[in-house]
């Protein structure tokens, strides 16, 4: 039986991206992985991992991040470093974006789409190349993670309440992880640890009025050519026409 949580003993936001159903189809079960920090895999964890079939780890952690909460030993995996977040508030007004006397996360969220373009196209591009399963993550798996969830779904022509839904969800796991919350100076009661529909929704309004769609988005915005993102698209979509029937 299919399950879209991974259950591994030192993560707690590991999630399958397979199940959701596209115009054509359904996303295809291990092919994506969004997930929290690895910092702390197991070795069994590990393996875990590797008979999902992942091969590529996209880490979307800042360098300081990544020197303070370095990997364990990991071998037969193909690692990827693109840092999102990058940008400064002042940032914001520059591109026209948020109110600065009432920032929110998802004024964050669309200053890293127009801030990180160069990383996004070397992200799926590498999505494009992989051998085998990818998992992407950052600290959380909340709001990096969770861009780069939205941009997959929004690829694959996931519905907009199933792309909520997805993001919606992570609050329900990064709850149970008590080294987290216990860093926020007001844990979980802290608006900014929660995944509230609202933020991502209105990230999906600003692509669709400056880009049009998430295709628009990545092909003129980061530059991606057409056959990458069809190349991501069909190791992501099975279509209904190979489904197995029903019994």
């Amino acid at each position: 039986m299919n399950c879209r949580r991974l259950v591994l003993q030192h993560t707690y936001n590991t999630r399958d991206m397979g199940g959701y159903p596209t115009p054509d189809g359904v996303t295809r079960w291990q092919q994506f992985y969004r997930s929290d920090d690895l910092t702390e895999l197991s070795e069994r964890d590990i393996r875990s991992l590797q008979q999902s079939g992942v091969t590529d780890l996209i880490d979307l952690r800042s360098d300081e991040e990544r020197f303070t909460y370095p990997y364990p030993e990991l071998h037969g995996f193909s690692i990827h470093y693109a840092p999102l977040a990058v940008g400064e508030v002042s940032d914001l007004t520059t591109l026209g974006i948020g109110d600065l006397s009432n920032l929110q996360i998802s004024d964050f969220y669309m200053l890293w789409l127009e801030k990180s373009k160069a990383q996004i196209n070397k992200i799926f591009t590498a999505f494009s190349q992989a051998e085998g399963a990818s998992l992407f993550h950052c600290r959380a798996g909340k709001d990096r993670t969770g861009i780069i969830a939205m941009l997959l779904l929004g690829l694959a022509g996931v519905s907009e309440a199933d792309i909520l839904t997805d993001y919606q969800m992570t609050y329900t796991y990064i709850r149970l992880n008590q080294l987290l919350t216990a860093s926020v100076e007001k844990g979980l009661e802290d608006p900014w640890m929660h995944s509230d529909i609202e933020q991502m929704d209105r990230v999906l309004v600003f692509i669709k009025e400056r880009y049009g769609s998430v295709w628009g988005y990545l092909n003129s915005g980061c530059g991606l050519p057409e056959l990458t993102l069809e190349a991501v698209r069909g190791r992501l979509v099975e279509k209904a026409g190979n489904l197995p029937a029903e019994s």
